[in-house]
């Protein structure tokens, strides 16, 4: 009869010891325990340093050997030399020391009455049931005990376990997913003949997939075993990753869902057969697979290899788990003249709330009442119900902005990713003239008068607008607010300032004395003042992105002007062209401002595109701000190289038949830094340059700005996608089909929103892909409910009939 210790060392560490441990002895399929002690184990901190040394030679020797660790590199820099002296003596140095720790009074006497009832051939698996990690990375099996109960083997466990669903199926037959990774440098061709030599198996080999391939197995098939061959490591916060090909890899996390499925379905093994298991052992515990077994340490590609011949011989012909573990890796000190410690790395984690079960309990499943075969349920009518309630649903949260924290930051995200197929270059009718944290420097070391809270100084403005209009710009736009009257002795800034092609800014505040007024040398605010607010959604505690355009709003007492700077300066720049206004552009003969804004196309309303804004975000001119494809809006020259003379070779390209935009760029010093869909934050200077040359090539170059659909065509998107969703289910009567289409719809349903937003097009994407998803899932379901309860009303017909015969 096998019987099976569990050692529950409680809460401690080895720097305070474990001061209330337990220790219970069971028989195997019995509840009750034959023993339960409690006891204790003293502190020890030299063990975890002992280990830290231990491992840090054993990674040194093993980088000799090709590894099934993280893909190889080549080391340029040599390999430091490390004695293959001084290695045994540590894992000797190590192994009396665990053993002085479990020979502690405390500790031996539990011990010896264990060892009063075992007896020497019994099958007994110990089973150590700590969180603790150091404790688990320690090498169990050198226990003392281990030598006198040769059919014995150590184990682990968290201290969380929970009963999972024993393998049901019709094939008597072993079912073994296995993934053969990442084969770099390693012979993993050796592990797939080896399982292809086992007879009474159904296995499915994937070389090097993809995730997707993985998944889909996990999810659409159950099986008993699942093995993995190839290179895996243990990474940060002790978390576990698989290469599963020559280009990606794999977390547990990244294939929970999947294998909490493949646990549903009866999963029962999963071997590692790869380095640095530790971490996968770890995550895959708390998914509750019942037995697992990988490789403590990195494993020499000869090593490995052995452990699957030893193990499959011993486990295939009848040997439980535990025993056939402990022989395959004892088996392998054979090879420990040349890979040190090869004995040391198999090791198994068990669910505690599972038995272990043998081959042949794999192999010979009970036929169950899921292999009966029933009448596949009627989808036709269900389905359309089930896409019709998911479509007015979806529509109806929509309708009400209940998708908006979803849509926007989608949104976001596609605007982001225009530029991987377009790029429009910089707009050569803007110069950007940008002061910095060096431009702030350079002002106050070369004594350029520069007062508190100043960007620039009227000595330096004085400097800059006479280089400027030097060559002779369209317009130069000022986007620094300057309240203060111009100090006299600067009778040219003054002038400058009153030129027709300068233009001022200001800002409207909701209350009419609040806000930032005009520079006061400014005389005719009609045409030489625009002001500088941002449109800037701030929804659902979501961040505060500029997305919008305003080029027109109400004026007030301080702000005396109801048209942007952006607004302005494109206006002065088309009032420059000749030929813009002719017959052929401007059949309705429209005055100018009422041309640009004709071209700019539709406003903002309370429903555009993911939008549902309040009805007083919506007064004013606004459109959808479609920011240019492009790293750099435009050329761009700091201040400091206008004014020590470095730029004045190329200042008469740069600025000539120009817009010219001044404004500070400087974070540390001036806060006028905002998010944008583009990029993470941008100067404002930058997002009216942006706006400015949305205004330019729309009117000019018949660039597009952002539309977005009627209510009644996004509805028919909407419910269209949904029910494609559905759709791969009701036709291939498969969940493999049914995800491998669902997968499509989703790419194609992304790829459409992408090239339609490349032509301007602001299309429901978030609404779309959550109704496919619910309908994807909901309608197999259905299924499964239905199917259940025809089985339970055929089941009940058959006893029924048993019973009258």
């Amino acid at each position: 009869m096998s019987k099976c210790i569990i050692l529950n060392l409680g809460s401690g560490n080895f720097e305070d010891g474990f001061p209330s441990l337990t220790v219970e002895l069971r028989e195997i399929h019995k509840s009750w325990p034959i023993l339960r002690l409690k006891g204790s184990l003293p502190p020890v901190p030299e063990i975890p340093e002992l280990y830290i040394k231990w491992k840090s030679l054993y990674d040194a020797l093993a980088k000799k050997f090709r590894q099934r660790g993280n893909i190889p590199k080549v080391n340029k820099g040599g390999t430091k030399q490390i004695s293959d002296i001084d290695f045994p003596h540590l894992c000797e140095q190590l192994k009396q020391s665990l053993n002085d720790w479990l020979n502690s009074p405390s500790f031996s006497k539990i011990e010896k009455k264990l060892c009063a009832n075992l007896s020497p051939d019994e099958d007994v698996w110990i089973v150590v049931e700590t969180d603790n990690q150091q404790v688990q990375k320690l090498p169990w099996h050198l226990w003392d005990f281990f030598t006198e109960y040769r059919h014995a083997e150590i184990a682990f466990s968290t201290k969380d376990s929970q009963q999972t669903k024993l393998p049901d199926s019709s094939i008597n037959k072993v079912r073994i997913l296995s993934i053969l990774g990442n084969s770099q440098g390693i012979n993993i061709d050796a592990d797939r003949k080896k399982l292809s030599k086992i007879r009474d198996t159904k296995i499915e080999f994937l070389a090097e997939p993809k995730r997707e391939e993985i998944s889909e197995q996990l999810w659409t098939e159950g099986w008993d075993i699942l093995f993995f061959a190839g290179h895996s490591e243990t990474i940060a916060n002790e978390k576990g990753k698989i290469y599963i090909n020559r280009t990606d890899s794999l977390t547990i996390e990244q294939l929970k869902y999947s294998l909490r499925k493949a646990i549903s379905n009866g999963l029962q093994l999963a071997i590692f057969n790869s380095c640095d298991g530790l971490g996968l052992a770890w995550e895959l515990a708390d998914l509750q697979i019942p037995q697992i077994i990988v490789m403590r340490e990195p494993i020499p590609d000869l090593v490995a290899q052995e452990f699957l011949t030893y193990f499959l011989e011993g486990y295939t012909q009848g040997k439980s788990l535990y025993l056939a573990v402990r022989e395959a890796r004892e088996k392998l000190q054979d090879l420990e003249d040349k890979c040190h410690c090869a004995s040391w790395l198999p090791i198994i984690y068990q669910n505690l709330a599972q038995i272990p079960l043998s081959w042949q309990q794999l192999r010979d499943k009970k036929i169950t009442p899921e292999s009966f075969l029933l009448p596949e349920p009627s989808l036709l009518i269900p389905s359309l119900i089930i896409n019709g309630v998911i479509a007015l649903l979806m529509i109806i949260i929509r309708f009400y902005g209940g998708l908006q924290f979803l849509e926007l930051p989608a949104f976001d995200h596609l605007m982001r990713m225009r530029h991987l197929v377009v790029n429009e270059g910089v707009d050569t009718k803007i110069l950007l003239v940008t002061i910095t944290e060096e431009d702030l420097i350079y002002q106050n070391e070369n004594k350029i008068r520069l007062d508190k809270n100043e960007s620039i100084s009227d000595q330096a403005l004085d400097i800059l607008l006479a280089k400027l209009n030097q060559y002779q710009p369209r317009v130069i736009g000022l986007d620094i607010y300057r309240e203060n009257p111009i100090n006299p002795q600067y009778i040219n800034l003054i002038k400058n300032f009153q030129k027709d092609n300068f233009v001022g800014v200001c800002l409207i505040a909701k209350q009419e004395t609040d806000g930032i007024g005009k520079p006061p040398s400014i005389s005719n605010v009609q045409d030489n003042l625009g002001f500088t607010n941002f449109l800037v959604d701030d929804h659902n505690k979501l961040p505060k992105y500029v997305r919008r355009q305003l080029f027109g709003q109400p004026r007030n007492k301080k702000c005396e002007t109801y048209l942007a700077l952006s607004f302005q300066l494109a206006y002065h720049y088309l009032a420059k062209e000749p030929k813009l206004l002719n017959s052929g552009n401007n059949p309705d003969n429209l005055e100018l401002d009422e041309f640009i804004v004709k071209k700019l196309g539709r406003r903002v309303e309370i429903n555009a595109g993911g939008y549902k804004l309040p009805i007083q975000e919506i007064g004013g001119g606004q459109i959808l701000l479609n920011y240019r494809i492009t790293k750099k809006i435009a050329e761009e020259v700091h201040l400091r190289e206008i004014l020590s003379g470095l730029s004045d070779n190329q200042l008469s390209d740069l600025v000539k038949d120009k817009i010219v935009l001044i404004g500070t760029t400087a974070p540390e010093s001036f806060q006028d830094q905002l998010l944008t869909p583009i990029d993470e934050k941008m100067p404002g200077v930058k997002i009216h340059a942006h706006q400015v040359s949305q205004i330019l090539s729309t009117v000019l170059d018949n660039r597009h700005t952002l539309w977005w659909w009627p209510e009644e065509i996004e509805i028919i998107w909407i419910t269209t996608w949904i029910f494609a969703g559905g759709s791969g289910f009701y036709y291939w009567r498969s969940l493999r089909y049914h995800l491998l289409n669902n997968i499509v719809v989703i790419i194609v349903l992304y790829g459409s929103c992408y090239i339609i937003l490349l032509q301007g097009g602001w299309i429901p994407f978030v609404p779309s892909l959550i109704g496919l998803l619910l309908s994807g899932v909901t309608i197999p379901l259905y299924v499964l409910v239905i199917k259940n309860n025809l089985q339970t009303q055929f089941l009940q017909r058959i006893q029924n009939h048993e019973n009258t015969r």
